[in-house]
C-alpha cells in the first residue's frame, strides 16, 4: 500500500518495524497534524482531481490511486499520532513502555489486517468496473466515458470515500478505547 510502513505480510517484520525507539524515527518532526487530514464528510466530486490522459483506464486508475493515497495518509497519521501520545516525548525503555509498545504493535497489526481486507474489496470493485468497461468497448474504439459511465464511476468513487470515512471512524474509536484501557492498566500498576 505504498507509504504504509505497517503493510507487512508477516508478524516478524511488523515487530521489527515496531521495535525502533521513538527518537529513531523522528516522529515529532515528521508527522502531520492529525486535524489536518482529509475530511471525508466534506469531500465532493470536485475535490478529486480529474486527471487527463488519452486512455480512460489510466485516468480512472490514477484517480483511484489518489483516493488510496489520501486514505493511506489518514491511516498513517492516526496510527503514528496514537503511538506518539502513548509514549510521549520519553523514548526510554521501561517494562511498562515495553508492554504498551508490544500491545500497540498487536492492535496495529489487527487493524492492518482489517484494513487490508477492506482495501482488497475496494480493488475488486475497481477491477470489476474496469472489466465491465473493457467488455463494453470491445466492439467500439471509445477512449473516454459517456455520461452514464461517468456517473457510475463517480458513484463508485464516492462509495469508496464513504467506506474510507467509516473505516477512519472505526480506527479512531478502536485506538481511543485501546488507549483508555492502557491508561487504566497503567494506573492499576502504579497503585500496586
Amino acid at each position: 500500500l505504498g507509504i504504509n510502513q505497517f503493510d507487512v505480510s508477516s508478524r516478524a517484520p511488523l515487530k521489527e518495524n515496531c521495535s525502533r525507539k521513538l527518537s529513531d524515527i523522528n516522529l515529532f518532526e515528521n508527522v502531520v497534524d492529525i486535524f489536518n487530514v482529509i475530511d471525508y464528510n466534506n469531500y465532493d466530486e470536485g475535490d478529486i482531481e480529474q486527471l487527463e490522459n488519452n486512455n480512460y483506464e489510466t485516468r480512472l486508475r490514477n484517480e483511484w490511486k489518489q483516493l488510496e493515497n489520501d486514505e493511506n495518509i489518514d491511516w498513517l497519521t492516526i496510527t503514528l499520532k496514537t503511538y506518539e501520545s502513548l509514549v510521549g516525548k520519553n523514548s526510554e525503555a521501561t517494562p511498562d513502555t515495553e508492554t504498551k509498545h508490544r500491545r500497540w504493535c498487536n492492535i496495529v497489526e489487527a487493524l492492518h489486517y482489517f484494513r487490508k481486507a477492506k482495501n482488497e474489496e475496494h480493488q475488486a470493485g475497481l477491477q470489476f468496473f474496469l472489466d465491465a468497461l473493457k467488455d463494453k468497448r470491445k466492439e467500439r474504439d471509445i477512449e473516454d466515458l459517456n455520461l452514464e459511465e461517468e456517473k457510475a464511476w463517480n458513484h463508485l468513487k464516492m462509495a469508496k470515500v464513504k467506506e474510507d470515512n467509516e473505516w477512519r471512524y472505526y480506527q479512531l474509536l478502536t485506538l481511543k478505547y485501546w488507549k483508555q484501557a492502557e491508561n487504566a492498566e497503567s494506573a492499576r500498576n502504579n497503585t500496586q
